[in-house]
């Protein structure tokens, strides 16, 4: 009971701790990827130019595109594994704060047992749908950071229903939480020396 406690404290630590680490930081401001911006437009009609019918340029990128590729871009940085264990590497963003490794990598097993095994608890279900509705609202912004938080709440439930569920009675789950321990320290430890302030 007491090292499921300990792994599960590790797990949910970082994020909160990192957003906290990083609140002074400048933010973007936040809009609506429907407000399109004359850069967007610009960069448009510079794409347009490549094509040899002018009327075939305008139809295949036109202000449409750029809505759709802000939704598809946020949509899969929301739903990028690596956005959540690995800091977004390889394709690190600009801003500092969406870098941050938002769970230990060591949780990834106990993710993916809680995704598959959704409909065994009402609240892991619950959180799932929660976190995809979420998902596709944040993703009809022009920029995310900090507001993903929201994310957090649902995954913590999910994270805790399925370590609890996995870890009941089982000596291989208990060395598998000896393992992930140390590991998940000298990670808490390297995102709080990353982000602390200067």
């Amino acid at each position: 009971m007491f090292l499921r406690f300990v792994f599960i404290l590790l797990a949910i630590l970082p994020w909160p701790l990192v957003l906290f680490a990083t609140a002074k930081m400048p933010l973007i401001p936040i809009k609506s990827i429907f407000q399109i911006q004359n850069e967007s437009v610009d960069e448009i009609i510079t794409k347009t130019g490549a094509y040899s019918d002018h009327l075939f340029g305008r139809v295949f990128n036109n202000k449409a595109s750029i809505v759709i590729t802000s939704f598809e871009k946020n949509l899969t940085a929301l739903i990028d594994p690596n956005n959540y264990f690995f800091g977004f590497h390889p394709r690190e963003m600009l801003a500092g704060y969406l870098n941050l490794v938002k769970f230990p990598f060591v949780t990834i097993p106990i993710f993916i047992y809680g995704f598959i095994n959704l409909k065994k608890h009402k609240w892991s279900l619950r959180s799932a749908q929660f976190l995809l509705l979420c998902i596709l609202l944040l993703s009809l912004l022009n920029n995310f950071e900090r507001l993903d938080f929201i994310l957090y709440f649902p995954l913590v439930i999910i994270l805790i229903i399925s370590t609890n569920d996995l870890y009941k009675n089982n000596s291989l789950a208990s060395r598998y939480l000896l393992f992930s321990i140390p590991i998940m320290i000298i990670e808490l430890i390297r995102e709080i020396i990353i982000f602390s302030p200067k």
